[in-house]
C-alpha cells in the first residue's frame, strides 16, 4: 500500500503540467497584442479626428468637460479636434517604438494614460451617459461609446509596465520555465530517476508476490 501512495506521488511530481497549462507564452502573447492594438486604435482615432464629423462627434464632450473645454476659448472645433488627432497618432507611433526605444515607448504609454483618464472622465461629466427610461439604468448611446476607455486605460497602464525591460524580463522567465519543464521530463533529471526507481520496486515486489 505504502508503495502504490509513492508511486502515485512520484508520478505527480515527475509529471509537470503542460506548457498549455502553465501558459507563461501567454504573458508575452497579451502584452504584444494589447500594446499593439492601441497603437492602431490610438492611430486610427487619431486620423479620425482630422475630419469635420468626428470634430462635430466630440464637440459635446469636449464642452461638458472641465479638462478640455478651455480649448474652445482660443481654438475652433476642427482646429482642437486636429490638435487632439495630433496627439493621438504620435503617441500611437511613438509607443509602437517599443523595440527601438523603451524610454520612449514608456513616456507615450504614460500620455495614452492620461489620454483614456481624460475620455474616462466624459462619463461623469458628458449629459445622456445613462439612460434611465428603464426600470434599471443602462448606458446610453453616449455612455456605451465611452466604457470602451476603460478597457483602453487598461492596456495603456499595461503596456507603460511593460515598456521599461517586461519583455526581456517576461523571456527569461518564460525560458526558466521551459528549461525546468524540460528538465522535469528528461530522463537524467533527479524527479525522473526517483519515478523510474519507485516504479520499478513496485514491479519487483508485483513479480516477487506472484513468485510465491
Amino acid at each position: 500500500m505504502n508503495s502504490l501512495v509513492q508511486s502515485q506521488q512520484a508520478l505527480a511530481i515527475a509529471s509537470p503540467r503542460s506548457a498549455v497549462g502553465d501558459a507563461p507564452w501567454l504573458t508575452s502573447l497579451g502584452t504584444y497584442i494589447s500594446r499593439y492594438s492601441l497603437v492602431l486604435i490610438l492611430f486610427w482615432i487619431g486620423i479620425q479626428k482630422f475630419t469635420l464629423a468626428e470634430a462635430e462627434g466630440i464637440r459635446v464632450f469636449i464642452t461638458h468637460s472641465p479638462f478640455v473645454s478651455w480649448m474652445y476659448s482660443f481654438l475652433s472645433v476642427r482646429a482642437a479636434s486636429s490638435l487632439i488627432g495630433t496627439v493621438e497618432v504620435s503617441l500611437a507611433v511613438l509607443i509602437a517604438l517599443r523595440p527601438v526605444s523603451p524610454r520612449i515607448s514608456f513616456l507615450a504609454s504614460v500620455g495614452a494614460i492620461l489620454t483614456f483618464l481624460t475620455t474616462v472622465s466624459f462619463l461623469f461629466t458628458t449629459p445622456g451617459v445613462i439612460d434611465h427610461s428603464h426600470a434599471v439604468p443602462l448606458l446610453g448611446d453616449v455612455g456605451g461609446f465611452l466604457i470602451k476607455d476603460m478597457a483602453l486605460l487598461g492596456c495603456a497602464v499595461w503596456t507603460a509596465r511593460r515598456s521599461t525591460f517586461g519583455d526581456e524580463i517576461q523571456s527569461a522567465k518564460d525560458l526558466t520555465a521551459s528549461t525546468m519543464i524540460a528538465r522535469r521530463r528528461s530522463p537524467g533529471s533527479g524527479i525522473a530517476d526517483e519515478y523510474t526507481g519507485v516504479i520499478r520496486k513496485k514491479e519487483g515486489e508485483q513479480l516477487c508476490h506472484r513468485c510465491s
